[in-house]
């Protein structure tokens, strides 16, 4: 009897703390899990409508400082929250939607939650690369624009070249914003600095 005691002690000892942490892992998985669902409610009508291409159509400064100002506000509202949440989020789980379904999946998270949760992380990492996108592809937007002003500017009338050019100045200035790292912009307001100044003699 106490052999059976004893013997009993040992495999409480040894299983009941890993039962404990298992548990505990499943119910984190669970708080982590609705916690991401909380934050894809709270943040992807912001994101949804940055597409990752161009913020902007047309060559009107307006227009494109109203884009930079609306993209980083969104910047500002999402980006320090989000952000580090997903990164941290996938540390645990991972970075595809499949391995983060098979992993709530794993833990008897089922009845749909493995795969919402596995879904609303690709949409909201997703959401996320599109600011990326959008940023650099509006700078090209803008390099476009301004480099067809400036190719098209012995077609304007003489007396409209300098402000098109200035306009041109504009829109590269904003493009930087967009996109500090683009050498073609810098290259570009070089060549348009150097026009402004021949006009303005």
């Amino acid at each position: 009897m106490v052999k059976i005691l004893l013997i009993l002690m040992i495999i409480i000892t040894i299983f009941f703390p890993s039962c404990l942490i298992a548990q505990e892992n499943v119910e984190q998985a669970r708080d982590d899990g609705n916690l991401l669902i909380e934050m894809y409610r709270k943040y992807i009508y912001k994101l949804q409508d940055i597409y990752g291409i161009t913020l902007f159509w047309s060559t009107d400064v307006k227009d494109a400082e109203s884009a930079l100002a609306s993209l980083e506000s969104v910047e500002k509202d999402v980006l320090p929250t989000l952000k580090p949440f997903l990164s941290d989020f996938a540390d645990k789980y991972g970075t595809d939607s499949v391995s983060i379904s098979n992993k709530f999946f794993a833990l008897g998270l089922k009845d749909n939650f493995d795969q919402d949760v596995g879904d609303k992380f690709r949409e909201l990492t997703s959401a996320l690369e599109n600011i990326k996108k959008s940023r650099k592809a509006t700078a090209y937007h803008i390099i476009t624009q301004a480099n067809m002003i400036v190719s098209d500017i012995n077609f304007f009338k003489e007396s409209t070249r300098l402000d098109k050019l200035r306009e041109a100045k504009s829109l590269l200035q904003i493009g930087q914003k967009f996109d500090s790292s683009n050498s073609d912009i810098k290259k570009l307001l070089v060549i348009v600095d150097k026009k402004i100044n021949e006009l303005s003699r």
